[in-house]
């Protein structure tokens, strides 16, 4: 199976990194971006410098806790100008969320 190919299906994905170091940042933050999703990210406290956009990532630990997460993402797959605002970015690869998102 592949993962970014089955990631294309989702409007987000979970970028749980190994560590919370500085600049420890790995395939699953980039995967989740190369996809076409918004990742919801447990990591480096500065993974924004890694984002290709600004509120392109879901930091868990820059919201105040699980709920405000819940509430970020429930928002932004009720209003699609909100969610496609969010992936308003320039990939070096076309986004793929177009094959197949379960709305």
């Amino acid at each position: 199976v592949d993962k970014v190919e089955t990631l294309t299906h989702y409007k987000f994905s979970l970028a749980f990194e190994n560590s919370n170091e500085e600049d420890y940042v790995t395939e699953k933050f980039f995967q989740s971006l190369v996809a076409g999703t918004i990742p919801v990210v447990v990591g480096p406290p500065n993974i924004q410098d890694f984002a290709p956009y600004p509120g392109s990532v879901l930091h868990i630990k820059e919201l105040q806790d699980v709920e405000s997460v819940a509430k970020t993402m429930r928002y932004l797959a009720e209003n699609p100008e909100a969610y496609n605002q969010s992936l308003s970015c320039t990939f070096i690869l076309p986004p793929l969320h177009s094959l197949g998102h379960k709305e």
